[in-house]
């Protein structure tokens, strides 16, 4: 059992180092750039700059910086402290990738540049894009890579709504004082007032605004064809809303106009009154009239035995209806407006009663007169 162990732990120590030694070498061709590269000076600090206030329009994820005091997952599971800070001061690429990431999910997933360290196999220094794309595929997404295509290649992509990752030395462009070998990443969103693009740097607290022309020079100086990797999912900004109609001017009438508008609400109002009325009187006129056994003590509401008394004493003339004859109902006392102008034509109108409004329906000869 112990010489299969150690054979496992040569195979294991054999490979490790073949890996090493294949890494350095495609380092050495150029052909693996990674950032920041080997023997170079790391960052060990983050810029703090103003958090870019969201307009509310397409998606932007929250930026992910390197800094592995922010990172939960550096170090990563029961690594060291010193080999969180190794990972996470030289994970530019990994920290860049986790922002297009999140473009890529559409805000699904949000890992950090630790999540993406371990999901590849190169854990030394610096990265690459193909490390980044590795990661990717093992957190099953696809990550593009587009390098040697161009400028205009990546103006495309940012056009088409793809979030990018972008390699680049010198001076950094926006707030950002690294000048090594570095990758930040490229938002979707363009200000309309300059064309400035969103710009995210790992080693910033927040996005940034950072013009084209900026962007393009600092990536040029790493690689002329430009070294960068583009999300296969698209966010494109949404469209602005359509503003709604401006209100109609408010209306300015005439005196004459608010004049005649007043004549025609009375006009309205005495229409409708006469209506009403008009409803009243008709509904009394069809209503049949009293018949003689229309009343509580006499007809079909009398006792039968009561009104046979009544006959037989002579006190009462006899009911005219049979004694269980339906009575009918009466159809009750003349509506108003004419009692009260029957009061106004019959009763004299007194100062300290209510019947002075009977002045209303006096005729005009009798007009004016009061008693006192």
């Amino acid at each position: 059992m112990s010489d299969e162990l150690l054979r496992v732990g040569l195979l294991w120590l054999l490979r490790s180092r073949l890996r090493r030694w294949w890494r350095r070498l495609l380092i050495w061709l150029g052909i693996k750039r990674i950032t920041p590269r080997a023997g170079e000076l790391r960052p060990s600090r983050l810029v703090v700059v103003e958090e870019l206030r969201d307009t509310g329009g397409v998606y932007r994820p929250k930026h992910r910086p390197q800094d592995p005091a922010k990172d939960p997952d550096e170090p990563y599971g029961s690594e060291s402290s010193s080999r969180g800070q190794d990972h996470g001061w030289s994970g530019c690429t990994m920290a860049a990738g986790a922002d297009a990431f999140a473009y890529q999910t559409h805000g699904d997933r949000l890992p950090w540049g630790g999540t993406l360290r371990h999901h590849q196999s190169d854990l030394e220094g610096g990265t690459d894009l193909y490390d980044l794309r590795d990661a990717w595929a093992a957190m099953g997404e696809e990550l593009k890579v587009r390098s040697g295509a161009g400028w205009s290649a990546l103006v495309d992509a940012h056009g088409a709504g793809r979030a990018i990752v972008v390699q680049g030395t010198g001076q950094v462009p926006g707030a950002g004082d690294f000048d090594g070998g570095h990758a930040c990443s490229i938002g979707v969103e363009t200000r309309s007032s300059d064309g400035a693009w969103l710009f995210g740097d790992p080693l910033c607290t927040d996005w940034q605004w950072i013009a084209p022309g900026s962007i393009r020079t600092w990536a040029e100086r790493w690689q002329s064809s430009i070294a960068f990797a583009t999300t296969t999912t698209t966010t494109e900004p949404e469209p602005a809303p359509t503003p709604p109609p401006a209100p109609p001017p408010a209306p300015c009438y005439s005196e004459a106009e608010l004049d005649a508008a007043v004549d025609r609400a009375v006009d309205n109002a005495l229409t409708l009154a006469g209506d009403e009325a008009v409803s009243v009187w008709l509904e009394w006129l069809r209503e049949p009239r009293p018949l003689p056994a229309d009343r509580w003590d006499r007809g079909a509401w009398a006792d039968p035995e009561l009104e046979l008394e009544a006959i037989v004493d002579g006190d009462e003339e006899p009911d005219p209806c049979e004694p269980t004859a339906p009575a009918s109902w009466s159809r009750g006392p003349m509506p108003d407006p004419v009692d009260d102008a029957l009061d106004a034509l019959l009763l004299t109108a007194r100062w300290d009663s209510s019947a002075w409004r009977a002045a209303a329906w006096r005729p005009p000869e009798t007009a004016g007169r009061r008693s006192r």
